[in-house]
């Protein structure tokens, strides 16, 4: 069996052109955006002053919002400790939001009491339902813009029509949108081009360095061993089945470990560990199928590809458009377009075992020097002072 899927714009030389029609979702997004625009442009002409506009995120007071519960899960806190490693102490505030309170009533308080210059913002921590949280939305549009605030608003699927509404809303007056697909597509979806994508998995470099301490406990498998571990659901669980009968059909053994999409986690180390203790590590890039999504089957630069190469973990994960901004294929990683070509990947560097150690050290030195050069931050900084024109 093979699974497979057409990915537009898998080469960075090609266009990225989006299938199907969005035209009502746009038409609707447009007139949405269009009022909440002007209720932010009425915001900053008449609300308050007391904040200094700031551009750099290296001369403001960052905040980042988050569930109480959020802050234990490993993207939340490398998110808090590389600010801190790229803005330094006391210029990175971790907001922790109260269930049961009014969501923007506790950021309002947040921002005023702590004079933040930007507030990272995520679609997941507010409401989950569709007119609360547009409500939300252009309550803090409105506010940011009064308060001279520059949002970085951050959505892991841009697909999701209701978080994308919620971050181009917020981004509406000034700010950016850090998202995991190709800018190039989002753009034909959102109703302002301030979008950064796909942007890496934000990794601190204290983390960086715990793993390499890690690594070095590791033991190489003999045979090598092939494993996938992560979340499970569709169309991933079809792709891996698929990958795992071609790979018994050549005698080669591959271990499928997950849980179910949204499920409990584990301890950090042991997540690590889980990632370590594989020679060659597959994954898709897939986004989960859900209702309300535009483009659920665009792949996205899912976390796996910073996580196994910060592991010394030799990856061969599925393609996904922008991927080969950061990585060459074949020599930091292998990409793959179908199971067949999956297959065939995990063969062939099972029978070459000094190739696997290749990948390993240049996909580690790879992903060295994005993690040491503060990547994440350093492209958003980098893009708030190119589109300073576009802040009122």
């Amino acid at each position: 069996m093979t699974v497979s899927k057409e990915i537009p714009g898998d080469s960075d030389d090609s266009p990225l052109v989006p299938r199907g029609t969005l035209f009502w979702a746009n038409l609707w997004m447009q007139i949405l955006f269009i009022f909440a625009w002007a209720l932010g442009w009425i915001g900053t002409r008449w609300g308050s002053h007391r904040f200094k506009p700031v551009q750099s995120l290296k001369s403001g007071i960052l905040a980042i919002e988050a569930g109480q519960s959020a802050w234990e899960h490993i993207f939340f806190k490398e998110l808090g400790k590389s600010a801190e490693e790229f803005l330094g102490d006391g210029r990175v505030l971790r907001l922790a939001i109260r269930p049961g309170g009014s969501y923007v009533r506790q950021v309002k308080v947040f921002i005023r009491k702590h004079a933040v210059t930007h507030y990272f913002y995520d679609p997941r921590t507010g409401s989950q339902s569709w007119l609360p949280a547009i409500w939300e939305s252009i309550q803090l549009l409105v506010f940011f813009a009064g308060s001279r605030v520059i949002p970085i608003a951050y959505c892991t699927d841009i697909s999701l029509r209701r978080w994308r509404y919620q971050v181009a809303l917020v981004s509406a007056i000034r700010g950016v949108c850090v998202c995991l697909s190709h800018s190039s597509l989002v753009r034909e979806m959102f109703p302002h081009s301030r979008i950064i994508g796909p942007s890496l998995m934000p990794l601190s470099q204290s983390t960086f360095a715990h793993l390499g301490t890690l690594e070095a406990q590791r033991r190489t498998s003999t045979p090598l061993k092939v494993s996938f571990y992560g979340s499970l659901y569709e169309p991933r669980q079809s792709q891996l089945d698929a990958i795992r009968e071609g790979l018994i059909s050549e005698g080669i053994e591959f271990t499928i470990k997950g849980r179910v999409f949204g499920g409990k986690r584990i301890p950090d180390d042991e997540y690590w560990q889980e990632i370590l203790s594989s020679d060659i590590l597959v994954s898709t890039s897939s986004q989960a199928q859900n209702s309300g999504m535009d483009m659920g089957e665009i792949n996205h630069l899912i976390y796996r590809f910073t996580e196994a190469l910060a592991c010394g973990v030799c990856l061969v994960v599925e393609s996904a458009p922008g991927a080969r901004r950061f990585f060459e294929d074949g020599s930091d990683l292998i990409l793959w377009n179908d199971t067949n070509q999956a297959v065939d990947a995990v063969v062939g560097l099972v029978n070459n075992s000094n190739r696997v150690e290749a990948i390993r050290h240049q996909g580690k030195s790879t992903i060295r020097q994005l993690v040491e050069t503060q990547h994440f931050w350093t492209e958003i900084d980098a893009f708030l002072g190119k589109q300073s024109h576009d802040f009122v």
